[in-house]
């Protein structure tokens, strides 16, 4: 019952707050779809009958592309540790820069021994894999900290790409009769 008052919710919520962006063409978008799933999967895969409640916020937006891709399903991964491992509250935090776009997921749990990523064997994926891997292969970034409160945060960090060949216009400079070159980032 809670978890359908809860999407329930979240369905009102897009439909009164958000401009309805077209699909796959919204980070934030794709972000809150995560978290979605994580509360309702993660019930039946604790064989619990108590609603997971994942806090979220997100800051900016971005169009979704492979790095991105690789940023949720590294979000989505320590999402379902938190609630695995952790305790609640359970939160989420996704900010989108110009340069950088970061993810903060957090829990109240015991904290996450980083030494067990060492006695962890290769057949076992994981963390290893599923979120540091994950990452790293698309050239973002992991951090783990043990918070003095009590709990984790994992920290994902995804560069964002200037593009590669950005247009260029070339304008006389008044001054010295050279051209000047101005590149326009794309966002």
């Amino acid at each position: 019952m809670t978890r359908l008052a809860r999407n329930q919710e979240r369905e009102l919520r897009a439909w009164l707050y958000n401009d309805r962006s077209a699909a796959g063409t919204s980070l934030a978008d794709e972000a809150r779809s995560v978290v979605a799933n994580v509360e309702n999967t993660m019930i039946h895969a604790l064989g619990t009958q108590e609603s997971i409640s994942i806090d979220l916020v997100v800051v900016g937006d971005a169009v979704p592309n492979e790095d991105t891709e690789a940023l949720m399903g590294a979000m989505n991964e320590a999402l379902k540790n938190a609630v695995r491992h952790g305790k609640p509250p359970v939160s989420a935090y996704l900010e989108v820069r110009d340069d950088l776009i970061e993810v903060f997921v957090s829990d109240r749990g015991d904290g996450f021994d980083l030494s067990m990523l060492e006695d962890v064997g290769p057949d076992r994926f994981g963390v290893r894999e599923s979120i540091i891997g994950r990452m790293e292969r698309r050239g973002g970034t992991v951090t783990f900290r043990n918070m003095a409160i009590g709990g984790t945060e994992v920290k994902l960090s995804m560069p964002r790409k200037v593009d590669q060949n950005p247009q260029r216009t070339h304008a006389p400079d008044e001054h010295s009769g050279s051209t000047k070159s101005s590149s326009r980032k794309k966002q």
